[in-house]
């Protein structure tokens, strides 16, 4: 289950007539849910951004031969910010 938060239960609440307070957690649920999937949406598109933010491979060997490993480990910062975005989503499956 995602975390419910105050929002949610007003959204649910608003929705709700005498006759439906049976259903009030599976409506309250549905709304986290919700919520939670636009977090999580957020999340791939930044971590998206990150991962593009990546100099092109032809670049980073360019670089190498060179003798500069800057690109090398820029892109490996691309990736662990990426990484990290991506894992603040991440449902421990904790209920």
């Amino acid at each position: 289950m995602v975390e419910v938060q105050q929002a949610d239960i007003e959204a649910a609440n608003s929705y709700l007539s005498p006759a439906k307070e049976r259903t009030v957690d599976g409506l309250i649920q549905a709304f986290a849910r919700h919520r939670q999937a636009g977090v999580q949406q957020g999340l791939d598109m930044a971590a998206g951004v990150a991962g593009c933010e990546r100099f092109p491979a032809g670049h980073v060997e360019a670089a190498w031969t060179d003798g500069d490993d800057g690109p090398q480990h820029y892109n490996q910062a691309c990736d662990d910010i990426a990484a990290a975005i991506r894992k603040l989503g991440v449902d421990d499956g904790t209920d």
